[in-house]
């Protein structure tokens, strides 16, 4: 009986993979970049929930307080003080100078005898932006005109020259859930990429 012979073979290559280690156990400088950018997108994500929560609270705020103020009593008041003023900042990019132009208005008025003092215009606030804006806004409120105040007939400190509806509340509020949009947008992908290195919060963000 013949002893049967068997050719040997060479192990088939098995599936081939990139270390995040070199020969030393020490991640290596791809390994290191994905880590970063991992965290610097978890930073980014954290910062976009907090802005969008900030600005939603905000402008749900200025948008009830605005409702709210249609139904205030109003009293007679006069302008103190209007003027235009200017802020300056150095754009990183372009390296200039940019001035922002905001109109401050000043006004007093009284409510059951006792007098106070404010300078908000509505319920938003007025955004800075260009100075004919400003002027604009200034231009309608000149020192010593008489206006109509609007208060509040809880807290009587607090009043406002236009009540009503605000496009600047809704503009805060709408920016808000764009800035919440973009941070689940952001949280997907870290998500995503955490998936990919097959362990997900293995990098923690900070």
């Amino acid at each position: 009986m013949e002893t049967p012979s068997f050719t040997p073979q060479e192990p088939r290559p098995g599936p081939s993979y990139e270390s995040d280690v070199d020969s030393m156990g020490r991640p290596t400088t791809s390994s290191r970049a994905k880590a970063k950018s991992r965290r610097d997108l978890g930073i980014l994500t954290l910062a976009m929930f907090a802005s969008g929560i900030f600005l939603l609270a905000w402008g749900g705020y200025e948008l009830k307080g605005a409702q709210e103020s249609s139904n205030w009593p109003s009293t007679q008041g006069t302008i103190i003080s209007s003027r235009v003023s200017k802020q300056t900042r150095r754009d990183s990019k372009t390296r200039r100078n940019v001035i922002t132009y905001y109109p401050r208005v000043q006004f007093k008025y009284t409510v059951n005898g006792r007098p106070y003092t404010s300078n908000r215009i509505e319920f938003g606030g007025t955004s800075g932006g260009m100075e004919r804006v400003a002027k604009r806004v200034v231009n309608r409120y000149p020192s010593g005109k008489k206006v109509n105040v609007y208060y509040n007939p809880k807290d009587p400190q607090y009043a406002i020259l236009e009540a009503g509806f605000t496009w600047s509340g809704l503009f805060i509020f709408l920016g808000g859930i764009v800035f919440f949009a973009v941070g689940i947008i952001c949280f997907r992908s870290y998500r995503r990429s955490g998936k990919q290195r097959g362990a997900f919060g293995q990098d923690q963000i900070g």
